[in-house]
């Protein structure tokens, strides 16, 4: 009963109406009037598409170029050194093994470069040179980002705003420039217009070109190259005065990053999309506006939660109190961990 199933799969949520559910249903248990509820659309789990659909017919209807896959061969091998210096550094690990100390020679240390540990960001899949300044740092790629360097047509229509023409249009700009060097060289392409590049980064279309990455480093007071490491961001929230965990939930309530939590805590965010929504759909009934933020004592305990359409902070608290500041703090992280996790187009490595 649901026509676009797949079209609505590819944009990441199906939904279908009062009606069509009454289609499906025998007469007998339907009033009449949910046959014109065509206006009321009713969001389905995945589990429950994948389940009516069936895997296999999944499978048949999801295109090949939709499953990403890497070329090994043509990746850089970060640990590769020139064959010329292959003696010297032979020479120098057996030294080391004698407990000798090595000579020093500025030729071969003017020749050899070791990369400090900080080179390669916490929780990024690949790293770039340091004369590609001008590159976004290559993230990591969570579900729902889209990378614009190596995105098919099909995978760049999962982007709001992004059709067919311009997913065309984008891949042609990124063939003549060999890549994409910066997310803002998307409002040089034809039919991007300040409102269309909000919709495909989730950011607005600044003259400033300000990303929006820079917000979340600056709150939790880290380099923007590490706000994908998650286990990061939560050890940087849990030392934060009058806290002492934190946990990064998906609104499936699966745990994505905690620290200083015990099981009570995990076994909270897995039911917290379930509690959000519900209490929710008790909000509308009185006609409450939306909610922010959540702050519940469990055992003597406050855990504070703010939760979006994709992923759920759940913040515990050590003191009896929390403050407005707190709140707002949470609030702001939450907004943009949301950003972060949501379907978004990025500029990551080109291979």
């Amino acid at each position: 009963n649901v026509p676009d199933v797949f079209a609505q799969l590819r944009r990441g949520k199906v939904t279908v109406s009062v009606a069509q559910l009454a289609k499906a249903m025998p007469d007998d248990y339907v009033n009449e009037k949910a046959f014109a509820g065509t206006e009321v659309l009713i969001p389905l789990s995945l589990a429950l598409v994948v389940t009516g659909i069936g895997i296999e017919a999944l499978k048949q209807q999801t295109p090949v170029k939709m499953v990403r896959e890497f070329d090994i061969s043509r990746m850089a091998d970060p640990f590769k050194e020139p064959d010329e210096l292959l003696p010297l550094l032979i020479q120098k690990t057996t030294r080391i093994k004698k407990k000798t100390r090595p000579k020093k020679d500025d030729t071969i240390q003017s020749k050899i470069e070791v990369a400090p540990d900080e080179s390669r960001p916490s929780g990024a899949t690949s790293w770039f040179r340091k004369d590609d300044s001008d590159l976004e740092m290559a993230y990591r790629e969570f579900p729902g980002n889209i990378n614009l360097n190596v995105a098919t047509v099909e995978e760049l229509q999962m982007l709001k705003g992004v059709d067919a023409e311009l997913a065309e249009a984008i891949i042609a700009y990124r063939d003549k420039q060999k890549g994409f060097k910066t997310i803002f060289e998307l409002a040089q392409i034809t039919g991007v217009d300040d409102n269309r590049f909000r919709k495909i980064t989730g950011m607005p279309a600044s003259g400033k070109k300000y990303h929006r990455r820079k917000r979340l480093a600056g709150l939790l007071k880290i380099s923007p190259e590490q706000i994908t490491d998650l286990n990061l961001v939560v050890s940087r929230l849990s030392k934060k005065p009058g806290f002492s965990g934190c946990v990064i939930s998906d609104m499936d309530g699966l745990v994505l990053a905690q620290r200083g939590v015990d099981e009570l805590g995990e076994g909270l965010c897995a039911v917290v999309p379930r509690m959000i929504q519900r209490i929710r759909e008790d909000m509308e009934l009185v006609g409450a506006g939306q909610i922010g933020t959540i702050t519940m004592a469990i055992d003597g305990v406050l855990y504070t939660i703010s939760a979006s359409e994709n992923v759920a902070l759940t913040a515990v608290h050590a003191e009896d109190h929390v403050s407005q500041t707190d709140l707002s703090f949470i609030r702001k992280v939450a907004k943009e961990l949301a950003w972060l996790l949501s379907m978004r187009a990025y500029v990551g490595p080109n291979v």
